[in-house]
């Protein structure tokens, strides 16, 4: 899923799936731009889904 986020100021947080801050994959750090852009992974490479997203039916 690609994510296109503009602030009003420059950004220096981090962004990051909930329940998988501790997942490099799936955080996200600021660098001090208005602008950023990321894509939060659906998929690991062995088919799980990745960054706490869970599949509803």
């Amino acid at each position: 899923m690609d994510i296109y986020l503009e602030f009003d100021e420059s950004f220096d947080g981090i962004i990051f799936a909930d329940h998988a801050y501790n997942d490099s994959g799936c955080r996200w750090e600021g660098q001090h731009s208005t602008k950023i852009n990321f894509t939060i992974p659906i998929f690991e490479s062995n088919g799980s889904y990745a960054c706490g997203i869970r599949m509803l039916q």
